[in-house]
């Protein structure tokens, strides 16, 4: 899937759905045309845009994607009378839309993408952006990182620490320990292959929580893109 960075407080504007045009200096490729493409939130930021919009500079999504949208078309600027009730089907700029002027450039010369249906990953996912559109990774391995990545933020180990380990059940407990002793030990796949079917279910659930695989999956394996170690 195709990737475009938007530096913030834009790329959280578009993913919030209040952003539905971005302007650039050149036309995106007819193949992307009625396509679906990543949204990237680069790593720089525009502090004084971001109030301006009510976002927290320090609390924004920065170096990370945050959803995909649909393009539908794309028009230059200055816009000819009609062209974009042509292209949406109704007049411009309802009244929800209003900001839009204030959401991008829209000097003459320039190229305005419309985007719809706006789809938000269930967390944002780590990623270093590029200029123009780039390749970010198939959309199916990208939903995954993200419902990993949103396990790992609801898990009770990550809420609670020692207080959220404590909550859970007397098995949870003994395959937490049997993880915590095995992650770096070289007979890991060995005490893992001795825990009980229900121990090692239940250590599974605590791995894959904090976002790690059994040991005999470790062993030899390499990280892939946008997974953290």
């Amino acid at each position: 899937m195709k990737a475009l960075s938007l530096t913030q407080p834009w790329a959280s504007l578009m993913c919030d759905g209040r952003k539905t045009i971005e302007t650039r200096s050149w036309a995106p490729p007819l193949s992307l045309m009625g396509e679906r493409f990543a949204i990237h939130a680069a790593r720089s930021i525009m502090r004084g845009q971001c109030f301006m919009f009510g976002y927290e500079p320090e609390r924004i999504p920065r170096g990370a994607l945050l959803c995909t949208v649909e393009l539908i078309g794309c028009l230059r600027t200055p816009f000819r009378p009609g062209a974009i009730e042509l292209l949406l089907g109704r007049p411009p700029f309802i009244e929800e839309r209003l900001n839009e002027w204030d959401f991008g450039n829209f000097e003459d010369g320039r190229y305005a993408w419309f985007i719809r249906d706006v789809q938000k990953f269930a967390a944002p996912i780590p990623a270093i952006g590029r200029l123009g559109l780039w390749e970010c990774g198939p959309l199916e391995v990208l939903l995954e990182l993200a419902a990993r990545r949103r396990r790992r933020k609801s898990s009770p180990l990550r809420r609670g620490g020692e207080g959220g380990r404590k909550k859970m059940n007397v098995q949870a407990k003994k395959a937490y320990e049997a993880y915590t002793q095995s992650m770096h030990g070289s007979h890991a796949s060995a005490r893992y292959e001795n825990l009980a079917p229900t121990e090692r279910a239940a250590w599974d659930a605590v791995a894959a929580a904090l976002g790690h695989a059994a040991p005999a999956e470790t062993e030899g394996r390499k990280y892939a893109v946008g997974e953290e170690v």
